[in-house]
């Protein structure tokens, strides 16, 4: 099926694959609701388009293709050009005399009176039909807006007379219908600029009447300089000065912005604006969410602040605990920036982890999108990194309660959605949940391996806000191995944690798996790398899944990777 030229009457759902709209061929649908197509004319470039542009032929071919397709346009109109014949008629146009310059005097149908010279290709093109005639019939004597029609003119347009200042012109019908009186437009544009002798705007005093006049006398008081300057950079605001006051209003600014009056120096002495860098990090470069998490942990550890070792930056540094957190946005760290300035972009978040592990600082990585949207369980977890739970219990004093029960499972997931950064689990078997004082403080969520059904997966371990079990993943990763009689896998992710709980806990370290990558767009949206599989997206077969993503605007962002733990089941020996 193919639809080269008349795309006005389809509808934006009556397309197919395998249709062709000018040099574009449907290929598949988008999720987002384009469509992707690919040229005829070079048979290689694969494009995602809207459906409108296509339907309507706002796009006819790829960018490389254009000098080919205009030729084929020019030749086009060319020919058309040639064909046309004295009378032939196009719309309410009768062509009477071919002149020069791609013009042609025509006469119109409508009226049978009005001659005019057209442009050929708005001829053929139809967008000139009629001299007008047929839009608006003004009649003589009715009142249009301002203006009373008198009489019309014998060759073209009308002869009439403003209602408000009684002055005479001629006007066009759509000048009728649309545009005012221009005696009275320039009345009120007189009153709006009209001063006085004494009058001041801004640092400018009038020392003379200024009508009919174009550059005035004025007397600057910032600097009491007689200067002239023109009438229009006053009114309009332009001037406020001589330029005697323009450094005292820069200044003003600068100190707020930078902390320096004067910019102009910056520019000619960098170290300066260094030195002041050094002195107040925390007003330099920084984000709105990167200043609400420093200003929330200032009112712990109120000598927070950044830290710089050779090339690697920490957004905010606690020295008292060797704890560095970094805010990332998601835009910014994706791999196509990060690229521009460093050599990779997949091992970039790993790499600053490293380098500050070798100095013995903790570094804790927080997407700009969570502390967006879960600040609460952000915070649960900073509070506990930063050592300041108020609530400290013993795991011998706790209740372990292990079920399979669906009320229970789902007191639990309501749980972890309170408190956990991740959230619930897609799939929960089983779940202990931890008992102290009649109030549930901890949980955790068992289930199979997504891959390997052999494997038990200690899915999610999450303790409430403010409390710290002392022994609490041990005492529950022994029960667990217990009652299912298996190894347990668990990971911890790399960015938030080193894993040292799960070493403490008995957990053996099995392997470290390199960064993993989710997918974003705008800097807000998230989609992990599931939902962009072939199968579910609908990727064409030429087509990787990145260059598909690409397509859809999305770009990639890598994590720190993980680390595997496994504890071992112990079988008793009787």
């Amino acid at each position: 099926m193919t639809r080269v030229l008349n795309t006005k009457n389809i509808s934006k759902k009556d397309i197919k694959i395998g249709e062709i709209f000018n040099s574009w061929k449907v290929v598949d649908f988008s999720p987002g609701g384009g469509i992707i197509c690919i040229c005829l004319l070079c048979n290689k470039t694969i494009k995602k388009l809207r459906r409108f542009e296509v339907i309507k032929g706002k796009t006819k071919h790829c960018q490389e293709c254009r000098p080919q397709a205009v030729k084929k346009e020019k030749k086009q109109k060319i020919i058309k050009k040639r064909a046309i014949e004295i009378k032939q008629i196009f719309n309410y146009w009768q062509v009477i005399e071919k002149r020069d310059n791609n013009k042609i005097l025509c006469l119109c149908l409508k009226c049978n009176k009005i001659k005019k010279e057209i442009n050929v290709y708005s001829l053929l093109d139809g967008t000139s039909k009629s001299c007008g005639c047929d839009r608006n019939k003004l009649e003589i004597g009715q009142t249009y807006k301002s203006w009373n029609l008198i009489n019309k003119k014998e060759d073209f347009g009308w002869i009439c007379k403003c209602t408000k200042c009684g002055t005479i012109h001629n006007r066009t019908g759509m000048q009728v219908l649309n545009v005012g009186c221009p005696t009275c437009l320039q009345k009120t544009l007189e009153s709006k600029n009209k001063i006085k002798i004494n009058e001041k705007i801004g640092y400018w005093k009038f020392l003379e009447n200024p009508i009919n006049k174009k550059e005035i006398e004025c007397l600057c008081t910032g600097c009491n300089s007689i200067k002239k300057t023109k009438k229009y950079w006053i009114t309009s605001g332009r001037s406020k000065s001589c330029g005697c006051m323009s450094f005292e209003n820069r200044s003003k600014t600068n100190i707020q912005r930078i902390g320096v009056s004067c910019s102009a120096k910056l520019k000619s002495q960098r170290y300066r604006l260094q030195q002041w860098c050094e002195k107040n990090p925390e007003k330099v470069f920084i984000s709105k969410s990167e200043r609400e998490i420093f200003e929330w942990i200032k009112q712990y550890y109120p000598d927070v602040k950044k830290y710089k070792k050779d090339s690697n930056e920490i957004d905010i540094f606690i020295s008292e605990l060797n704890l560095g957190i970094e805010l990332n946005g998601l835009y910014w760290h994706s791999e196509e920036i990060l690229k521009r300035k460093h050599s990779s972009g997949k091992t970039y978040h790993l790499n600053k982890t490293k380098y500050f592990q070798n100095m013995n600082i903790r570094v804790i990585h927080i997407w700009e999108n969570e502390w967006k949207d879960k600040q609460k369980q952000i915070k649960s977890y900073l509070l506990s990194a930063m050592k300041l739970n108020q609530n400290k219990v013993f795991a011998r004093k706790c209740d372990f309660i292990w079920s399979d029960n669906k009320d229970d499972i789902k007191q639990v997931n309501k749980f972890l959605e309170d408190y956990h950064i991740q959230g619930k689990p897609h799939q929960t078997k089983y779940v202990i949940k931890i008992i102290y004082n009649n109030e549930m403080i901890g949980c955790a969520t068992f289930g199979k391996h997504h891959r390997n059904s052999k494997d038990w997966v200690l899915s999610r371990f999450c303790i409430k806000q403010n409390y710290t079990i002392t022994g609490g993943l041990s005492k529950l990763s022994k029960l667990a191995c217990n009652q299912l009689k298996s190894d347990i896998i668990s990971w911890a992710d790399y960015r938030l944690s080193l894993g040292t709980g799960y070493e403490k806990a008995g957990w053996i370290k099995d392997t470290i798996l390199p960064p993993d990558y989710f997918y974003q767009k705008g800097g807000r949206k998230i989609f992990s790398k599931q939902s962009r599989q072939k199968k579910s997206v609908n990727t064409p077969k030429d087509m990787t899944e990145h260059e598909h993503a690409k397509l859809d605007g999305l770009s990639r962002v890598y994590d720190c990777g993980k680390i595997r733990f496994i504890y071992k089941y112990e079988i008793k020996e009787d």
